[in-house]
């Protein structure tokens, strides 16, 4: 059954070209030159994807787009709108109002086709890892995971050896949104600060969806929940017993899965005796944080040193990040640095890092590529990006920001 896709343009004969290119690669189109129209039909047909412009004279795309995404049945139905060529500001005006992606006129019909296709590629991806995950696939072993973890051209090696360590330092890494790329930055970032012969433990603090165990496909013994379950003036003497060494200098501590609440979440106290105990023997702790932000989140934060915020160059991501980076100068350390990472996914960052740093009113730290296949093939294997595509941009972009990282402490 092919997708039901939904095009609101007020000029007939820019429809018309839109209507005929998605129907030659056997699209189902609804289409309209009402603004009104369009948000009657987005309710009937309940299409796929819409296509939307955003200069309409009885109601602009914008308040449109608005509208659809306060609609309970319509708010994930993903949306492109059609804007002005190279007016950046529309794009990211767009993006608040609710707009997923953006094509500039005059629309060129395969990069349409091509950005309709990446969508709803995307969401069918999701959908298929999603039930690959509730399949419940075995672990590999742990010799597995050591082997693939750490692999990277020996002379490169010797270079960011050469860096000086940080030591007893933590970084958090949180979320703007979900599926951001939240986990996977938090994991390889933790085992390029490995690489760089720099102790590390990487410590899941998403109790709820212990996502670096699903990331890296291993069934989870010891975990922060066990602790959550013990006194804090015990914790020191447990927490070993917990840890899942991968190599010299990386370790792990994994979250159960818990989206149904059988496990403890660690309160406070908790969280201020894990801290302490590793930090005390001299260790770097990345903590992936997720992208909520709960008692023992918090906690994290504010004893970070460094926060990385990581989003993704969408509508959904960049006005959640706007609201996170404000909220969280009110919760770290006021020494605290904070950083803002883009992951972006197959270039689809076509904005203006200028534009968006204005819209943020913050500066990006770091824009970090990544194909669709590293990203698949990473996660279906349950290995670590910067090992497995070693010479890959998205790793060298990694080394980079740990080394900037070190250079900062």
């Amino acid at each position: 059954m092919s997708h039901k896709i939904l095009a609101v343009d007020d000029h007939p004969e820019t429809l018309d070209i839109v209507v005929i290119t998605l129907k030659q690669y056997g699209y189902n189109v609804v289409s309209t030159t009402s603004a009104k129209e369009g948000l009657k039909l987005a309710e009937s047909e309940r299409p796929d994807l819409i296509l939307l412009d955003v200069n309409m004279p009885e109601m602009d795309g914008l308040e449109v787009c608005r509208r659809l995404r306060a609609n309970a049945d319509l708010s994930s139905t993903p949306i492109i709108m059609f804007t002005a060529e190279d007016e950046a500001y529309q794009k990211l005006a767009g993006f608040d109002a609710g707009a997923d992606d953006y094509l500039t006129k005059p629309t060129d019909p395969d990069e349409m086709i091509a950005r309709i296709e990446g969508i709803l590629g995307i969401m069918e991806d999701e959908a298929e890892v999603e039930g690959e995950e509730d399949a419940g696939e075995s672990s590999p072993s742990i010799d597995y995971l050591l082997e693939k973890t750490i692999v990277i051209p020996e002379s490169k090696a010797q270079k960011m050896a050469e860096a000086a360590p940080v030591k007893g330092s933590l970084v958090a890494v949180v979320g703007a949104r979900s599926g951001t790329g939240t986990t996977l930055t938090a994991v390889n970032l933790a085992a390029t600060f490995a690489r760089l012969e720099t102790t590390t433990t990487l410590i899941d603090f998403d109790t709820i969806q212990g996502h670096v165990s699903l990331y890296l496909n291993q069934k989870v013994k010891g975990s922060i929940n066990t602790l959550a379950d013990l006194p804090e003036d015990n914790i020191p003497a447990w927490l070993p017993k917990q840890i899942f060494p991968v190599s010299p200098h990386l370790q792990f501590l994994f979250a159960q899965p818990n989206q149904d609440g059988r496990f403890s979440h660690p309160n406070s106290y908790q969280t201020d005796a894990i801290l302490s105990t590793l930090l005390k023997s001299g260790q770097t702790i990345v903590a992936d944080i997720g992208h909520t932000l709960s008692e023992t989140q918090r906690r994290v934060l504010e004893q970070a040193d460094r926060v990385i915020v990581v989003l993704s160059p969408e509508r959904v991501a960049l006005a959640a990040a706007k609201r996170l980076l404000h909220h969280l100068q009110e919760v770290i350390s006021p020494d605290a640095m904070m950083s803002a990472v883009i992951f972006d996914v197959n270039g689809r960052m076509n904005l203006p890092q200028k534009a968006v740093e204005t819209y943020l009113e913050h500066p990006i730290h770091a824009v970090i590529p990544i194909t669709l296949e590293e990203l698949t093939q990473t996660a279906n294997k349950g290995t670590i990006l910067v090992s497995s595509y070693p010479e890959s941009k998205t790793a060298q972009r990694f080394y980079q920001l740990a080394r900037q990282l070190i250079a900062t402490k």
